[in-house]
């Protein structure tokens, strides 16, 4: 990616982590608030209050989280100045928490088919689908994850904060997509690469 490609990737996931931070942030506080609230002056809560608060409160994040679908397709790879994930995991602790992650996938594939999931709402269906396959991305991810071998993935967690794997089922037409177009720019980035690696090496001489 050129300068202006990375700069306008840098943009967007400070808006992305903002977005994620604030929600957060302002929904502990707000749990904080409300509890007062319940014990001084509750009738301020009457007339649903929290219905509106509640989508007030997570809107930032989730325009954070659709960001980030544009942002993984059009710049895949991309990794931030400031990085949460630099390396590998250690082994013992990704041993365990991986071999843990895998376990409970292994657990949640029967309960899939179990009569309890197949009389609940396609909803409820929904999301016990989407916790196995968070929790067997997960353990996948921990064992054999690498930040330099794995670029787009990284991207998707540094973007993230790693909150994407419980929605790893949304993300994955966009990491296929990325996929995709991410080998056609590397020669592109190694070129621009080359490009400033240039004028070093003719002063240097």
């Amino acid at each position: 990616m050129n300068e202006r490609d990375n700069a306008r990737a840098a943009f967007l996931v400070k808006l992305i982590r903002g977005g994620i931070l604030f929600s957060l942030l302002v929904a502990f506080l707000g749990r904080l608030i409300v509890r007062v609230i319940k014990q001084k002056v509750p009738h301020l809560l009457d007339g649903g209050a929290l219905e509106v608060m509640l989508p007030v409160i997570w809107l930032p994040a989730v325009v954070a989280i659709v960001l980030s679908f544009y942002t993984v397709v059009r710049y895949p790879g991309f990794l931030p100045e400031h990085r949460i994930f630099t390396g590998r995991f250690n082994p013992v602790p990704r041993f365990f928490a991986g071999g843990g992650c895998l376990l409970l996938a292994c657990f949640f594939v029967p309960f899939l088919f179990s009569e309890t999931v197949q009389q609940a709402s396609l909803m409820m269906q929904i999301v016990a689908l989407g916790l196995t396959c968070a929790f067997a991305y997960g353990g996948i991810l921990i064992c054999t994850f690498d930040p330099e071998k794995h670029r787009v993935t990284a991207s998707l967690l540094e973007q993230t904060f790693g909150l994407a794997i419980p929605l790893i089922l949304l993300y994955i037409p966009a990491l296929i997509l990325a996929r995709m177009s991410y080998p056609s720019r590397q020669p592109e980035e190694n070129e621009n690469s080359t490009e400033l690696d240039e004028p070093a090496t003719t002063d240097a001489v």
